[in-house]
């Protein structure tokens, strides 16, 4: 099958999708837009999936690459380069829910130099922002964490093609 490696990747990209439309209809995702204080969690989702569709832009020319013997040495290094930078923007995705984490922590310690313990009010105002606060921190981490390990996954697959290609040798040295 010309595309089969393309095909998985599709597989996985479609089960991640599917699964972004089940938490969209169950009310997560709007849950996240709305607690979210920082936008963090929306931005490291966009760039999970525009990171997901470079990665399949890869599957399919390696594909294509290899069904049509045209895969040389520079070819398959500027593959190996391109992977690299999708396992760095895997690791991005991890970091900007922890960026999250402690924006979310800053924003929960800073109610506490305007409160005034013996006005009611104030106490009630703060127990309100360490609530959303609170939950900036963990629906950031918790999108980080998803995004970057799903990257992970795509990354892996990409790099167990990579490596079985090396091993049979489908890496031509010249094109005829």
């Amino acid at each position: 099958m010309k595309n089969i490696y393309f095909l998985k990747w599709w597989l996985v990209f479609s089960l991640f999708t599917i699964g972004l439309i089940f938490a969209t209809s169950l009310g997560f995702t709007k849950e996240i837009y709305n607690k979210d204080l920082s936008y963090i969690s929306i931005c490291t989702l966009a760039l999970f999936y525009c990171q997901s569709v470079c990665c399949g832009k890869l599957f399919y020319n390696l594909s294509n690459d290899m069904s049509e013997k045209k895969l040389t040495k520079e070819k398959f290094s500027t593959y190996n380069r391109k992977a690299e930078n999708g396992w760095f923007i895997s690791e991005m995705c991890l970091n900007l829910g922890m960026l999250g984490t402690i924006i979310g922590f800053v924003m929960m310690l800073s109610g506490f130099e305007s409160l005034d313990i013996s006005n009611p009010s104030t106490i009630s105002t703060l127990l309100s922002n360490l609530g959303k606060s609170m939950a900036t921190a963990l629906y950031t981490t918790l999108v980080g964490i998803i995004c970057g390990c799903l990257l992970k996954i795509q990354y892996y697959i990409l790099d167990i093609q990579f490596k079985a290609i090396e091993d049979e040798g489908l890496i031509n040295e010249k094109i005829s």
